[in-house]
This record gives C-alpha cells, structure tokens and sequence, in this order.
C-alpha cells in the first residue's frame, strides 16, 4: 500500500485489510459448508459447522498477528483446506449442495488462492519497480481477484440456499440408494 504515515498505520491498514479478506472468505464460505453438510445428521452437521467456524476464528487471529506476505496467506490454509474437504463431501453420497454449483464452489477458492499467491509474490512490481505502484500492483490484483471470488461464492450460495430449501435429503439418499442397487444388478 502506498502510504507516508509510519509503520503502524500501515499495520493497522494491514489488519484491517485483512479482516475484510477474512470476513468474504472464510465467514462468506458459511453457506457452502452449510449445503454440504446440509443431509448429514444433525449432530455430525453441527460438528462439522463448528470445527470450521473454529478454525476460521483461530486463521482471522493469525492473520491479525502475522508479519509476513506468506504468513499473512497461510492463515487461510485450514479453512480452505476444510473447503475442499467439503467440497468432497458435497459431491459423495452423503453430501449436499446443489450439483449444479460445482464450477462456483471450485472458482470461489480457486480465485482468491491465485490472489493471495500474487499478492504475496508481489507480482507484477518485483518485475517492473516503481512502474506499477500506484495501480496494477500485486495489493490491487489479489483484491480484483478476491472480488471476481465472492461473485463466484455468490452464485454457488444462491444455487445452493434454493438447492436447500426445496430438496428433501430422506427421498434425495433413498433416490441414490435406488440408483446404486439398480447399478448393481
């Protein structure tokens, strides 16, 4: 970031940054975990829910106390982590979510991870100092990304609260287990 005003404003522009990034990624993320775990049993679906929200508090807080570019993208390794697993989850036999998501549950986290790499390599400044300081920069780039990433979370939470409000998951699992029988024979 371009500023004249000391180090610890910087750092405090930093956090701040940061806890916007936080609050689009990791809390923005609360209704894809929630279709995917969405046909689990209610107590294993709230396990999971919890597990994530933990470990989303515990990455905001190293991401608040971080130094480093790398450190500062690392924080958001287990709950993207937890993400994929999810998203695993969501396209097996017991998960949910609304298959038609896929492309946008992929993109949402696929997107802000090339970000966050780009910001952290500082790329294109490190190629061309002093040439892209005011625009173009790497800090620039990771936030038009991080955007293009929540339009993507966007589409895969719409499709998804419409998926959860209208599915039955005792007819949906029933379907499936209806179709693998007939598969077997």
């Amino acid at each position: 970031m371009n500023l004249e005003r000391g180090e610890n404003i910087y750092y405090r522009l930093l956090q701040v940054d940061m806890l916007g990034i936080w609050i689009s990624q990791s809390f923005g993320a609360l209704p894809m975990v929630s279709a995917s775990v969405f046909c689990l049993h209610w107590a294993l679906r709230w396990l999971i829910f919890s597990f994530y929200c933990l470990l989303s508090v515990w990455g905001l807080y190293k991401a608040l106390t971080a130094w480093s570019p790398w450190e500062r993208r690392l924080c958001f390794l287990l709950p993207f982590v937890m993400r994929i697993l999810l998203c695993a989850l969501r396209y097996s036999k017991v998960g949910g979510g609304d298959p038609e998501s896929l492309v946008h549950v992929i993109l949402q986290d696929f997107v802000s991870a090339v970000g966050g790499a780009i910001g952290a390599m500082h790329i294109p400044e490190k190629w061309f100092p002093g040439t892209v300081d005011l625009y173009l920069n790497s800090h620039n780039i990771m936030h038009v990304l991080v955007v293009m990433a929540v339009y993507s979370m966007h589409h895969a939470t719409v499709l998804d609260l419409v998926w959860m409000a209208n599915v039955d998951c005792k007819a949906e699992h029933q379907k499936q287990l209806d179709v693998s029988s007939k598969t077997e024979l």
